[in-house]
């Protein structure tokens, strides 16, 4: 299946066709427009957002060819829409927030304070590292979808859990087995839905793309800088439910996966969480009864 950097591709091929700079100066300037467009397709395939919001303020300048131009604001709008944020929140071991906390996401400078603002991120699984002087660190795994807005980073400093008491001398009690946990296998129906809907709409998102890439190569090649409104409009007809559908497409993927990964942990927990095990109880009399005990 093409992606959107090999469909990208194409339609440099077909800027540059449309465009006959009037100089080596205009050349040199439409090939970076080209460049930028072009690197903007293979960061957001790679779920890397931010650089390619920056790319495409490049070729989305008026000194670019117009149709090049309309693309990069398209797609910048898109990726600006779908770019997740999350809110980093912090509080000592009392409750009370804290503010001077330097925070790294994936072992680079995320924030030097916390402001309670939200902040862009690109989607995806990070390693949040949280700083605070006179606390040890504090580190979260967080995973951040596609179009997730002001996610909630919570950490905490300062907590430690309560140690154990000795066990009591008791008398010698007999063999006792935990009863096997029970499992939990299988994918969510939600995944499967959501992974069906999310291959259909990249499937037409490509599609729409290549025809409208394969009708604009044919005004290039017709009209060039003639080419009516009527003749142009199915055109971008086409690249705008491209658009919609790739985004609708990678949208239901990223969120069936979020299905699955919250699946897995709940069927951990209730595993964990459902055992039984037997302990003896030793009577008045000198006998032994059974106690089946557990949680639920």
């Amino acid at each position: 299946m093409l992606n959107r950097a090999t469909i990208g591709a194409a339609l440099l091929t077909a800027a540059l066709c449309y465009v006959q700079p009037a100089s080596a100066a205009d050349d040199a300037a439409h090939a970076k427009c080209a460049d930028a467009f072009d690197a903007s397709q293979r960061l957001s395939q790679g779920g890397k957002l931010q650089e390619a919001l920056e790319k495409l303020l490049v070729c989305a300048q008026p000194t670019c060819p117009a149709f090049l131009s309309r693309e990069c604001t398209d797609d910048y709008e898109r990726i600006k829409l779908n770019l997740p944020t999350v809110t980093l929140v912090a509080n000592d071991a009392h409750g009370a927030p804290l503010a001077e906390v330097v925070v790294s996401v994936d072992g680079k400078r995320f924030a030097d304070h916390i402001a309670g603002l939200a902040t862009p991120i690109d989607p995806g699984l990070h390693d949040f590292v949280f700083e605070h002087t006179g606390d040890a660190p504090v580190t979260l795994k967080v995973f951040i979808a596609e179009g997730e807005k002001n996610r909630r980073v919570f950490a905490e400093f300062g907590v430690t859990q309560p140690s154990s008491p000795p066990p009591a001398t008791a008398p010698p009690a007999p063999d006792s087995k935990p009863l096997a946990p029970t499992t939990h296998s299988g994918v969510p129906l939600a995944t499967y839905v959501l992974g069906g809907i999310g291959v259909a709409a990249l499937g037409t998102g490509v599609v729409f793309r290549l025809i409208g890439a394969a009708e604009y190569n044919s005004l290039a090649e017709d009209c060039r800088t003639t080419c009516t409104d009527a003749q142009v409009d199915p055109v971008k007809t086409k690249y705008t439910i491209s658009n919609i559908s790739l985004g609708v497409g990678a949208g239901a993927l990223v969120v069936g996966g979020v299905y699955y990964f919250i699946d897995r942990g709940r069927a951990s927990k209730h595993a964990s969480a459902n055992r039984l095990q037997a302990r003896p109880v030793y009577l008045s009399g000198g006998g032994a009864a059974g106690v089946i005990e557990g949680k639920f």
